[in-house]
């Protein structure tokens, strides 16, 4: 498998060993928390750049994919809210490793989403300094994840 990488099977417990419950390993950050839907979400997607066009100079992420090279500077993380209700919360981005490591992010931000008063919000991810793999991204809306994507950094 070409620019992948096998993960072997975990090794099993030491005979005698204390067994772990299926709540130890959720505190751990052994899983992958479930997306929660909120009709707030629009859309997001994976860019290289994001460009104001028209005469309102609405912002868009172009180049749009899946897969990005280190020798690229950067990629950006896009997402388009429309508040479907009044409601304060918290936003954020987050981004994992393929062993489900928290490699970064953004610190929690107050947002007041209001019915009519669409937005989009977008972070920049340096790509030189990643290694090559796979990566998670995961929007937050409060504590839960609304919106999810993976994507490959090569060489």
């Amino acid at each position: 498998m070409r620019g992948g990488r096998i993960r072997g099977f975990p090794s099993l417990p030491a005979e005698g060993s204390a067994s772990r419950t299926l709540e130890d390993l959720d505190r751990a950050g052994e899983f992958v928390k479930p997306l929660t839907h909120t009709p707030h979400f629009v859309q997001g997607v994976l860019g290289t750049n994001v460009e104001r066009q028209g005469a309102a100079q609405i912002p868009n992420a172009i180049d749009q994919r899946f897969r990005f090279s280190r020798r690229e500077k950067s990629c950006v993380v896009f997402v388009t809210w429309t508040p479907a209700r009044k409601e304060d919360s918290i936003l954020a981005f987050h981004m994992f490793d393929e062993d489900n490591r928290l490699i970064g992010g953004t610190e929690p931000r107050k947002a007041k989403l209001r019915p009519g008063e669409s937005f989009v919000q977008y972070w920049t991810i340096p790509l030189p300094k990643l290694v090559p793999g796979i990566y998670r991204v995961d929007v937050t809306l409060g504590p839960d994840p609304v919106w999810r994507t993976f994507f490959r950094v090569t060489e």
